[in-house]
Protein backbone atom coordinates (compact mmCIF):
# COMPACT_ATOMS: atom_id res chain seq x y z
CA UNK A 1 0.00 0.00 0.00
CA UNK A 2 1.56 3.33 -1.10
CA UNK A 3 0.46 6.64 0.74
CA UNK A 4 1.08 10.03 -1.14
CA UNK A 5 1.34 13.50 0.57
CA UNK A 6 2.09 16.82 -0.80
CA UNK A 7 4.98 18.01 1.58
CA UNK A 8 6.16 21.95 1.97
CA UNK A 9 9.74 22.63 1.49
CA UNK A 10 11.25 25.67 3.07
CA UNK A 11 15.17 26.51 2.62
CA UNK A 12 16.58 27.90 5.26
CA UNK A 13 18.96 30.71 4.79
CA UNK A 14 21.07 29.39 7.79
CA UNK A 15 21.52 25.84 5.94
CA UNK A 16 18.87 22.71 5.86
CA UNK A 17 15.44 22.40 4.88
CA UNK A 18 12.12 22.76 7.10
CA UNK A 19 9.60 20.19 6.14
CA UNK A 20 5.93 20.39 6.61
CA UNK A 21 3.29 17.89 5.84
CA UNK A 22 -0.22 20.19 6.21
CA UNK A 23 -2.64 17.08 5.26
CA UNK A 24 -1.43 14.99 8.37
CA UNK A 25 -0.90 17.90 10.70
CA UNK A 26 -4.53 19.27 10.13
CA UNK A 27 -6.69 15.65 9.70
CA UNK A 28 -4.62 14.19 13.10
CA UNK A 29 -4.47 17.48 14.95
CA UNK A 30 -0.42 16.69 15.45
CA UNK A 31 2.73 18.32 14.26
CA UNK A 32 3.62 17.25 10.93
CA UNK A 33 7.08 19.01 10.24
CA UNK A 34 10.40 17.93 10.22
CA UNK A 35 14.11 19.11 9.13
CA UNK A 36 17.09 17.48 7.17
CA UNK A 37 19.92 19.50 6.81
CA UNK A 38 20.33 18.55 3.09
CA UNK A 39 17.60 18.00 0.46
CA UNK A 40 18.11 14.52 0.54
CA UNK A 41 18.00 14.21 4.42
CA UNK A 42 14.65 16.02 4.46
CA UNK A 43 13.21 14.59 2.01
CA UNK A 44 14.25 11.05 4.09
CA UNK A 45 13.00 12.72 6.82
CA UNK A 46 9.72 13.39 5.81
CA UNK A 47 8.76 9.92 4.27
CA UNK A 48 9.77 8.69 7.92
CA UNK A 49 6.84 11.01 9.30
CA UNK A 50 4.50 10.30 6.97
CA UNK A 51 5.18 6.66 7.78
CA UNK A 52 4.91 6.89 11.30
CA UNK A 53 1.54 9.04 11.30
CA UNK A 54 0.04 6.52 9.06
CA UNK A 55 1.63 3.35 10.49
CA UNK A 56 -0.02 4.76 13.73
CA UNK A 57 -2.98 5.19 12.50
CA UNK A 58 -3.00 2.24 11.24
CA UNK A 59 -2.16 0.54 14.38
CA UNK A 60 -5.15 2.19 16.22
CA UNK A 61 -7.53 0.98 13.61
CA UNK A 62 -7.98 4.77 12.26
CA UNK A 63 -9.03 5.97 8.98
CA UNK A 64 -5.46 7.38 7.10
CA UNK A 65 -5.95 10.66 6.15
CA UNK A 66 -7.05 11.49 2.74
CA UNK A 67 -4.32 13.68 0.78
CA UNK A 68 -5.28 17.16 -0.91
CA UNK A 69 -4.56 18.13 -3.94
CA UNK A 70 -0.80 20.28 -4.28
CA UNK A 71 -2.55 22.66 -5.61
CA UNK A 72 -5.17 23.35 -2.71
CA UNK A 73 -1.87 23.41 0.17
CA UNK A 74 -0.89 27.04 1.03
CA UNK A 75 2.05 28.25 2.17
CA UNK A 76 0.47 31.31 2.94
CA UNK A 77 -2.08 29.45 5.48
CA UNK A 78 1.04 27.52 6.88
CA UNK A 79 3.29 30.61 7.41
CA UNK A 80 -0.17 32.16 8.97
CA UNK A 81 -0.81 29.28 11.28
CA UNK A 82 2.74 29.19 12.60
CA UNK A 83 2.60 33.32 13.01
CA UNK A 84 5.60 33.62 11.67
CA UNK A 85 6.97 36.93 10.74
CA UNK A 86 9.35 37.57 8.32
CA UNK A 87 10.87 34.06 8.07
CA UNK A 88 14.33 34.38 6.07
CA UNK A 89 14.29 31.59 4.10
CA UNK A 90 15.90 31.50 0.09
CA UNK A 91 13.15 29.36 -1.48
CA UNK A 92 10.36 27.25 -0.98
CA UNK A 93 8.67 24.43 -3.05
CA UNK A 94 5.76 22.19 -2.60
CA UNK A 95 5.65 18.31 -4.10
CA UNK A 96 4.51 15.29 -3.56
CA UNK A 97 5.85 12.04 -1.53
CA UNK A 98 5.19 9.11 -1.92
CA UNK A 99 5.62 5.91 1.30
CA UNK A 100 5.24 2.29 0.30
CA UNK A 101 3.52 1.65 4.07
CA UNK A 102 4.34 -2.10 3.71
CA UNK A 103 8.24 -1.68 2.98
CA UNK A 104 7.83 0.71 6.60
CA UNK A 105 5.87 -2.24 8.16
CA UNK A 106 8.89 -4.86 7.11
CA UNK A 107 11.55 -2.38 8.17
CA UNK A 108 10.25 -1.75 11.74
CA UNK A 109 9.42 -4.95 11.99
CA UNK A 110 5.64 -4.23 13.24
Amino acid sequence: MKVIYPVLFYEEKEGGYSVFVPDLEKELNTSASTCGNTLEEAMTMAEDLIAGLVLDEMKNGNKIPEASRIEDISFEELEKRLDIENWDYISKFKTYIAVDIRKSIIAKNI
